[in-house]
């Protein structure tokens, strides 16, 4: 599963995540940097939500912003990669060897 487009398009995406949510303070963006597993943890926090929460409302809210960034030249959508219909995030594989704590950011 491709969990790179947040990354990919950080600088883009930032403003527009903060916008999504506003609870998402300059320093959780800084925290987050692309990630999106950290982005979940934050989501977390911020809103009191379950991880499962949080992970729907990731893949909701970056199939939005995928579709805004690469909008279709025929009114069709475009799939998210080449594989998949859609963007999903699933935390049972995120990167294990990212070592930096949520706790330690709140």
């Amino acid at each position: 599963m491709n969990t790179d487009i947040l990354q990919l398009h950080w600088e883009e995406m930032k403003g527009d995540l903060k916008q999504w949510w506003g609870k998402l303070t300059d320093n959780d963006l800084s925290f987050i940097d692309g990630r999106v597993n950290k982005l979940v943890e934050c989501l977390q926090e911020r809103y009191s939500w379950t991880k499962e929460q949080a992970t729907q409302e990731v893949n909701r809210c970056l199939n939005e912003l995928h579709r805004n960034f690469n909008p279709s030249q025929e009114g069709e959508e475009e799939p998210l990669f080449e594989d998949e219909q859609e963007y999903k995030y699933d935390p049972t594989t995120s990167d294990s060897d990212d070592e930096e704590d949520l706790q330690s950011h709140f």
